[in-house]
């Protein structure tokens, strides 16, 4: 099934709740990543190859945007990240609910590579593709 880092701002809860959708997560706290920045965080999940889960859109959409128009115009054609999932804030979808909508991007969104996904209640899961 799926396999994911968390991003520093997601809470660790996620973690046995994925585990019982059948898949596996790491969060920043226990691979000794906490207070990393964005890059950092994004070149970890890259090494470990799992998707990124992360609350902070803004952020990690600028550095997908500039992956794929660097690794493009630079003639990179292996560099690739295992694709960022962006779940709505706490406050916005619970825990048990962040656990369903990611079981659902695992299951129902096909490869992740070079891919960000964002969810919102009323869209469910966008590609955000670059224009």
């Amino acid at each position: 099934m799926g396999t994911c880092y968390l991003d520093e701002n997601v809470t660790e809860q996620l973690i046995g709740r994925l585990a019982g959708w059948g898949h596996s997560a790491t969060a920043a706290r226990q691979a000794g990543n906490k207070g990393k920045t964005d890059v950092q965080q994004l070149s970890f999940a890259v090494g470990i190859w799992s998707a990124l889960v992360t609350h902070d859109g803004g952020h990690f959409s600028l550095l997908h945007e500039a992956w794929l128009t660097w690794t493009r115009d630079w003639g990179l054609v292996d560099a690739r990240h295992p694709g960022i999932l962006v779940i709505p804030d706490p406050g916005l979808l619970s825990v048990e609910d962040a656990a369903r909508v990611l079981d659902e991007a695992f299951r129902e969104q096909g490869a992740m590579e070079n891919r960000l996904l964002t969810y919102s209640a009323r869209h469910g899961w966008q590609d955000r593709a670059l224009k």
